[in-house]
């Protein structure tokens, strides 16, 4: 049984306020922290210092290619381009960072900042057929409970996650789970409950309904892919 013992109840209010149960992705980092400065109707704008203020924003042939929020040269709020989007506050980058296969058809990568700090990182669309992810996890801190959403906003994966040296591999440092885990369908019902002290799986379908429990061994039975039958 792996245990870590750090306390990551703020980091997952925090990441729990990143995110909303809406119909789309909602990138809000703290965003009442943004020093407020109204430059609403420029775009493009370098005040008399020469500092970039409000908006910034590229295009190629009418296709928007960037755009970034400034106050006093700073990047600071929600910047998005031709293929992600996320928050910076006061120069960093904050919150959820959202890399996305074409045009937000899926969650190609996902990061979470705090601070300007990278905390943890995941695969969303190439880990949503299956209960263990097939792309593990990064992380950069002894300790996080990840919370990652789908594109629609609810919640797809979460965990705690923590740092041991991996004997197979020189002694390096690498994630490892431990605690319970939980999977979602892409409609916001549970998936499946995943325990790695008990080395168990339990799997549902996405009306609610029990499809099997499990032990880990038992790998021809939870490595089966649902290919998108959420």
């Amino acid at each position: 049984m792996i245990s870590c013992g750090t306390d990551t109840t703020k980091e997952t209010e925090r990441q729990s306020e990143s995110m909303k149960d809406t119909g789309e992705i909602q990138v809000d980092s703290f965003h009442k922290r943004i020093s407020k400065v109204d430059y609403s109707d420029s775009i493009n704008y370098t005040d008399s210092n020469g500092w970039k203020q409000g908006q910034w924003i590229r295009k190629w042939n009418g296709k928007l290619i960037e755009k970034y929020s400034y106050v006093n040269d700073s990047l600071n709020g929600h910047y998005e381009t031709d293929h992600g989007e996320g928050y910076y506050i006061n120069g960093q980058k904050d919150g959820f960072q959202f890399s996305y296969y074409g045009q937000k058809d899926s969650i190609l990568m996902l990061n979470f900042y705090a601070d300007g700090n990278h905390i943890w990182g995941g695969f969303p669309a190439a880990g949503r057929d299956f209960v263990i992810p097939l792309k593990d996890f990064h992380i950069s801190v002894d300790s996080t409970y990840v919370k990652a959403p789908y594109i629609n906003g609810q919640t797809w994966y979460e965990g705690r996650f923590c740092l041991l040296p991996d004997s197979l591999n020189n002694g390096r440092h690498l994630p490892h789970r431990y605690g319970v885990h939980k999977v979602y369908h892409l409609n916001g019902n549970l998936k499946a409950i995943v325990d790695y002290n008990k080395e168990s799986i339990q799997e549902f379908d996405s009306l609610g309904n029990e499809k099997y429990r499990t032990k880990f061994e038992n790998y021809k039975i939870h490595k089966l892919p649902t290919l998108g039958r959420y």
